[in-house]
């Protein structure tokens, strides 16, 4: 190809009248400043780069560890971890590159302490949203490591607002355990990306474990089932007992369990039991899933677990819904002995996420689910599509969990602002007391809805092909 020559003269299409020329010679030094242009010119005009929210390891968007202040004077030695904190954290901070946090109820409210080297402290509000690692700011992902009796559900519910935000409840050799997967992102999981398990119980078709499967678990299955990449192993109607449920885990490898079912919260008598057994999924014959008969040939090995079940992630020392129904009917008492365990996580997460070959995460409910929250009772259309966007389009993107559970974040956050301008429309007489009912009970849902482990891990991904 011949090469363009240099111009001796350049012509513009204006008009100037007949005495102005409309060819010029070429500006004497212009070729020496176009090879002086080493690095390309950028507009001040045009926009910075947008941050990556998938990416926490960008320093703008930051990953950090939520931990237990104490009543210990600030100073030099505060900075970071302490001896006192979990010993496999220090490999997680540095593998991480984190912040390390500070929660303690004497605080600011809505905020969280930074130590820093020098001594010197700051209290961060969470609902600035001052994303990243630098002073003066909060990491979008954020690892509460401390068991909700000692940084309670409370913050976790105001955290996920504006961070990605999970939690671990773990200790001695299961907190090792955990945290030796995360460093190594899982590699050896045999957990299989194209391999999904749902189970859904159902006692009869007025019970709400047959919304549940409509709502949650049935269109969930049809997305999997639509989309064509995926194997997905359905259990319902005679398939939904905990013996299925185990022998299906034991010849699969899911990378996603979903099950939809009433979660555990007997016998009312014993709290003991009660305790041991809180939340845990129950089968079509009332059997109790068994987390030690789950794990017995079984190993999560890097799974994803949604449990739609009540208090399947735990129970709170007090309940946000005792005002709603009387306090001597059923519902009344289940609600009031939950709160009677105290602030704790359920069993079967603690022992699948502390497990050898441990789960990646597991998503569940403080509390339990009301049909009125999964339907709405006037148009009844279903009100769980966040929650179907989170679990599918979200996860199988590759997105985060704490970022992908960021749709049904959005749903609470939206029901709350239609409340407030609901209880002005009902004193115009344009709104009914049960929309505001449905309101604050959907609200208050999808606020008890949390996620156990790092935020910032993605379900398990195709391998490349060899």
């Amino acid at each position: 190809m011949t090469p363009l020559p240099w111009p001796g003269t350049l012509q513009i299409n204006a008009w100037a009248g007949p005495a102005a020329q409309n060819t010029s010679a070429v500006a004497a030094d212009l070729r020496s400043r176009l090879l002086a242009a080493n690095t390309p010119h950028r507009s001040r005009l045009l926009a910075p780069v947008p941050v990556d929210p998938r990416n926490w390891r960008d320093p703008r968007v930051g990953w950090g560890l939520v931990l237990p202040d104490d009543a210990r004077p600030p100073g030099p030695g505060k900075a970071g971890l302490w001896p006192s904190d979990p010993e496999p954290l220090a490999a997680l901070l540095a593998a991480r590159g984190g912040t390390v946090l500070r929660w303690t109820p004497e605080g600011l409210p809505a905020t969280l302490r930074r130590y820093h080297e020098d001594g010197s402290w700051q209290d961060i509000s969470w609902q600035a949203q001052h994303y990243g690692n630098s002073a003066g700011q909060i990491p979008r992902y954020l690892l509460i490591v401390a068991p909700p009796s000692i940084i309670p559900w409370r913050v976790q519910y105001a955290l996920q607002f504006h961070h990605f935000t999970g939690r671990l409840d773990l200790a001695g050799v299961a907190l090792e355990n955990h945290v030796e997967a995360l460093l190594s992102d899982w590699r050896q999981s045999s957990a299989d990306p194209l391999a999904q398990l749902l189970w859904a119980v159902v006692h009869d078709a007025a019970d709400i474990t047959a919304l549940l499967r409509a709502s949650v678990t049935a269109p969930l299955a049809e997305k999997l089932r639509d989309d064509g990449d995926y194997t997905l192993d359905f259990l319902t109607d005679d398939r939904g007992t905990a013996a299925g449920l185990i022998a299906a885990l034991e010849r699969g490898t899911p990378a996603l369990v979903v099950t939809s079912s009433h979660g555990a919260t007997h016998p009312l008598g014993d709290l003991a039991v009660m305790r041991a057994q809180l939340g845990a999924p129950v089968d079509r014959g009332h059997a109790v899933l068994d987390p030690q008969a789950v794990l017995a040939g079984w190993s999560p090995d890097g799974a994803i677990w949604y449990a739609h079940a009540c208090c399947s992630a735990g129970a709170d020392g007090t309940t946000s819904f005792g005002s709603y129904v009387g306090p001597d009917t059923d519902v009344g008492q289940i609600l009031r002995r939950v709160a009677d365990c105290g602030a704790m996580t359920a069993p079967l997460p603690c022992a699948l996420l502390g497990a050898k070959r441990p789960l990646r995460g597991f998503i569940g409910h403080v509390e339990p689910t009301f049909d009125w929250t999964l339907r709405a009772p006037d148009s009844g259309q279903f009100m769980t599509m966040p929650l179907i966007e989170a679990l599918y389009a979200g996860l199988f993107s590759g997105q985060p969990m704490g970022m992908a559970l960021d749709a049904c974040r959005r749903a609470s956050a939206s029901l709350t602002g239609s409340y407030a301008h609901a209880v002005e429309e009902l004193a115009a007489g344009a709104a009914t007391q049960g929309a505001l009912l449905r309101m604050q009970l959907a609200a208050k849902d999808w606020d008890a809805l949390v996620l156990l482990g790092d935020p910032a891990v993605t379900i398990a991904q195709p391998r490349p092909m060899a």
